[in-house]
């Protein structure tokens, strides 16, 4: 089976539970205590579908203010972006237009944005409405999924709906046509690779 290789980007305001998600994705444990992310960590995972293998690496980004110029110089290598605010922080999701500003200016045509409402599992503290998020995600044409990092819920769905998008944006590139497919994920988070950056499209 023929496969690419892409990489996928997690950002989002500092807090919001990246690291989180990307643990969860990977079956790995969860810090109660929020420990912002100041390097570059990635991942490996691959999503096999029935026409071809996604290989990833899912890029851990840090999301604090600091660092914003830095991320940004990423976008342009990726081929999909996991878009993270917090469901029970509006400011989170009041930022989410300069994240779009942004990942417009530099991200090529052909990739992928998937926004991702975090802590869905704490719906009774959450300030942010599923109606709210979905008129954003329209608004700029995401797809949007509400996820649970502490408990799974919807984690492994994003992302395997981003590979599938991803598959379909390449094949459309390269002038191909197939039925859409269900991934099946084979991961490892296996030792972070720290401050590095593949570009491998």
């Amino acid at each position: 089976m023929s496969h690419i290789s892409v990489n996928f980007l997690v950002v989002g305001d500092t807090g919001v539970g990246k690291s989180s998600i990307i643990a969860s994705f990977f079956g790995e444990k969860i810090q109660p205590i929020h420990l912002p992310t100041h390097v570059l960590s990635a991942s490996h995972c691959t999503f096999a579908f029935s026409s071809k293998e996604v290989e990833a690496y899912i890029c851990d980004l840090p999301g604090s203010e600091h660092f914003r110029p830095i991320v940004s110089c990423f976008y342009p290598g990726a081929a999909a972006i996991l878009l993270v605010f917090d469901l029970i922080n509006k400011h989170t999701f009041n930022n989410l237009p300069r994240w779009m500003h942004d990942i417009r200016e530099t991200l090529p045509a052909h990739s992928v944005v998937v926004l991702i409402g975090n802590k869905s599992d704490l719906e009774k503290a959450r300030v942010v409405s599923r109606a709210e998020a979905q008129i954003f995600a329209d608004r700029f044409h995401l797809r949007y999924f509400e996820v649970s990092a502490a408990l799974g819920l919807n984690v492994g769905l994003a992302f395997d709906v981003a590979a599938g998008l991803v598959l379909d944006k390449v094949e459309e590139r390269d002038g191909a046509t197939s039925e859409e497919d269900k991934a099946v994920s084979s991961c490892d988070m296996g030792e972070e690779e720290r401050l590095i950056w593949k570009k491998l499209m």
